[in-house]
This record gives C-alpha cells, structure tokens and sequence, in this order.
C-alpha cells in the first residue's frame, strides 16, 4: 500500500515538472492542480492534450467567459482526461 503512494507521488511530481515547463506563464498552483488531475488518473502529464483542449475552450467560450483566465488549464487537464472533449465542453453550463 505504501508503494502505491510513493509510485503516484513521484507520478504527481514528475507531471508538476512537465506541466510547469510546458505552461510557463500559467499559474503555479493551476499547473499543479493539472498535475494532480493526471496523478489521480495513474497518468503522465500529457502537455499536448491539455494544450489542445485549452485551444478547443478558446475557440468556444466569448472573450468574458468563466472557462477563461486562471482557470482555464484545469478546465482544458480534466477535458483533456475526457474520451469526448467537444461534447463535454458543449454540455458544461456556464457560471452566473
């Protein structure tokens, strides 16, 4: 059981050095939330997904959107996570 959390502690801390290096100007916690989001899942960071995803929320979402801003790399890390990303974006409700 120890094994377990040591194995996905190194995972987490690897991811947090990809996401980190790839998403420089993001926010430091914001890049380690995406880590997490991976580590949870048992999966190396994968920078071009979320990269892509986070393209994919700018191409859909108006310039004042919640999915903007801070945000935005946790948002594109769990969609990146998601087998189909358009839908999952298309069915999220908007923040008030």
């Amino acid at each position: 059981m120890k094994e377990q959390y040591t194995a996905r502690l190194e995972l987490f801390a690897a991811n947090a050095q990809k996401t980190k290096k790839t998403f420089v100007w993001q926010n430091a916690m914001v890049n380690r939330l995406a880590a997490l989001l991976y580590a949870v899942e048992d999966k190396p960071a994968d920078c071009d997904a979320i990269s892509e995803s986070h393209e994919l929320i700018k191409r859909n979402t108006k310039l004042f959107s919640s999915f903007r801003g801070n945000s935005a790399i946790s948002i594109a890390a769990l969609l990146s996570l998601t087998a189909d990303k358009e839908k999952r974006l298309a069915d999220t409700p908007p923040l008030p």
